[in-house]
């Protein structure tokens, strides 16, 4: 929600990834005047009958929301919620529900994000959900910080090196305060 402060009112549609979605969300976006259309995979949310399944794409028209389950390959399961899409519309051309075909075109940044963030991520196993919701905003954080550095530099760095300096310059001041302290 403070993420999308700066835009509350706009009637803006914001995209996500199953990671940050939420009936919940959902609602207070829409409250704040903000579309939301995102995969999601909270199944003990879903009724059965609404869980994707091979024979046929499933609406749900709920009030405000719009739930659609959908099956493109055997194993590949999708389900998306709207709050902008009202009405069970099908592309003649891909034969596939227009709410995949809207998701499908504006995912791109959230693609590209994860993309990043596996390239040179800090997960690890853990059964913790906070260690790993922590090493998420750690990617995260080294792809924005990349972002503005060579927006605000105006020269490119590959991001490999970027935080490797990047680490340098946070770990090493703190190593040698250490050892000044200890000798």
């Amino acid at each position: 929600m403070t993420l999308a402060e700066p835009i509350y009112g706009t009637n803006r549609n914001i995209t996500g990834d199953n990671w940050f979605t939420s009936i919940e969300l959902i609602n207070a976006l829409k409250e704040k005047i903000l579309h939301t259309l995102a995969q999601y995979v909270r199944t003990r949310e879903i009724p059965p009958q609404f869980l994707p399944h091979r024979s046929c794409p499933v609406l749900s028209l709920h009030r405000d929301k719009t739930l659609v389950s959908f099956v493109p390959k055997k194993d590949i399961s999708i389900a998306l919620v709207s709050s902008m899409h009202h009405a069970p519309a099908t592309n003649p051309e891909t034969k596939k529900p227009e709410i995949i075909d809207f998701y499908n075109s504006t995912k791109g940044g959230v693609d590209a994000l994860d993309q990043k963030c596996a390239a040179y991520s800090v997960n690890r196993r853990s059964q913790r959900w906070p260690t790993t919701i922590f090493c998420a905003v750690l990617n995260i954080s080294g792809v924005n910080s990349h972002v503005l550095y060579t927006a605000s530099n105006h020269k490119q760095m590959s991001r490999y090196k970027f935080l490797e300096e990047l680490g340098y310059a946070l770990v090493i001041p703190h190593v040698l305060e250490r050892r000044l302290v200890k000798s």
